[in-house]
């Protein structure tokens, strides 16, 4: 993005056509960049870039030590190389520590790098109502909103097939026994290198993992984590 800013990104993007009127239909979009423009409604607000913003008032309160947009040159060793499937073959997509330039721009859409115990951290947020280890980020019906389902009927089909709609900022997913109540219980998303964080407020755990692998998607392995979650779950009650 070389000099860009998020702010500079968002009014850019403004001046191309709409691909919908607002609340016509869903579209996830190729680069979320709805988000982008949240983050720079948050810059113009706060006055913050959303680096500093994020930085002060999520990573910081929650205890997120290891969660950057981009991670400080001491810290490279923690990324570690990234593989692209290219024609049935595995393929090195970024070299181990490689990370990108720091640049003015902060991708709101998915520019947080994090490891695996600051993303837990962030899960419990949502499990917990918005408050982790007595430090209040989200209020209980801020929470609450961001998990409901804002799609309904208007849902992309596949998603209703599995059982899958859109709350804020990720999925929400029925299971067979939230469809009498209609009420998702369950929250999260698959993001870049294949990771893949949930949280089920009906059992109350939450459930992450990740693998080296990029671009993200429906991964055989994936689904079979998630089953062999609930199978050792269903194990202990």
């Amino acid at each position: 993005m070389g000099k860009t800013t998020t702010t500079h990104f968002a009014r850019e993007l403004a001046q191309l056509p709409l691909q919908s009127q607002p609340g016509e239909k869903f579209s996830y979009g190729q680069t979320g960049a709805a988000y982008e423009v949240l983050g720079a409604v948050i810059e113009i607000c706060s006055g913050q870039t959303l680096e500093q913003f994020m930085t002060q008032n999520i990573f910081d309160p929650l205890g997120m030590e290891d969660s950057y947009f981009y991670l400080p040159r001491e810290k490279g060793e923690q990324l570690p190389e990234v593989y692209r499937m290219v024609d049935g073959e595995l393929q090195l997509d970024r070299a181990y520590g490689e990370d990108f330039s720091r640049s003015t721009f902060f991708h709101g859409g998915g520019g947080v790098r994090s490891a695996p115990g600051d993303i837990l951290k962030f899960g419990r947020l949502f499990l917990e109502g918005g408050a982790v280890d007595g430090n209040r980020i989200l209020k209980e019906e801020t929470v609450s909103l961001m998990m409901s389902d804002h799609l309904g009927i208007k849902a992309p089909e596949r998603w209703k097939q599995r059982g899958i709609s859109w709350g804020f900022g990720g999925a929400v997913e029925y299971s067979p026994e939230d469809m009498e109540s209609g009420v998702p219980s369950r929250y999260g998303w698959v993001g870049g290198g294949s990771a893949k964080l949930w949280v089920d407020t009906k059992e109350r755990f939450i459930a992450y993992i990740g693998f080296p692998l990029t671009p993200p998607g429906d991964n055989a392995l994936l689904v079979e984590f998630e089953q062999r979650v609930y199978d050792l779950f269903g194990e202990l009650q």
